[in-house]
């Protein structure tokens, strides 16, 4: 059978996942169209684009397979109480992170105390690129952009249901690897600890710089 397999270039593979939700068609005209105008006015405008996105993390990942002596099956031992934590984080293609941990869901309050963390520090005008989460289009997030005057504007691709940071890792390879490889072969990483804020939120960012990297 591996042999027969073989012969049809049957390999092996793991995976990718996509969201039934995904337009193929949306992606490439964010991808060839909107894209490309929204870095050539933040060129224009001095500004830095930002791919922002929410993920969980759990303590009991699944167990893959290994080797062990015929009868006796290996033991991993973990805590028998299951416990997790949430992430929100934003990249862009020069390698900036900025990442914050909170528990429970995301909503329109929890998505302005990051937005605030987030812009702590920070100067010089922003574009966001959020996904279509309710959070993210709420009156009082809207209110926190009006109130910064053009410093801060959020961006919804029409494919929405497209996590952002997965759709940079597609496109841009230079992010990509510095989230494969942990920022391996940067020539300048500056980390910095926002510390905990007023609304309780750790707050940690990330600055990478390689050469001829825009």
């Amino acid at each position: 059978m591996g042999r027969l397999l073989a012969s049809l270039d049957i390999t092996p593979q793991k995976p990718l996942r996509r969201a039934y939700e995904r337009d193929p068609q949306a992606v490439e005209q964010w991808r060839k169209e909107t894209y490309p105008k929204l870095r050539r006015r933040a060129k224009r405008m001095g500004a830095r684009i930002f791919f922002l996105d929410e993920a969980g993390f759990q303590s009991d990942p699944p167990l893959g397979r290994t080797y062990g002596l015929k009868g006796k099956t290996p033991v991993v031992t973990t805590s028998g109480q299951r416990q997790s934590i949430n992430v929100i984080s934003a990249v862009n293609a020069r390698g900036e992170f900025w990442a914050a941990t909170y528990p429970g869901k995301l909503d329109a309050e929890a998505f302005v105390a990051f937005l605030k963390n987030f812009l702590s520090g920070r100067t010089g005008q922003v574009f966001l690129v959020v996904d279509g989460h309710p959070a993210h289009k709420a009156n009082r997030v809207k209110g926190l952009v009006k109130s910064r005057k053009g410093r801060l504007e959020l961006h919804y691709p029409h494919f929405e249901q497209v996590q952002a940071v997965a759709w940079l890792q597609e496109v841009d390879p230079v992010v990509e690897s510095l989230m494969r490889i942990g920022l391996a072969g940067i020539n300048k990483v500056e980390v910095v600890e926002k510390g905990l804020s007023a609304d309780g939120l750790m707050g940690i960012e990330v600055v990478a710089q390689q050469g001829g990297l825009q």
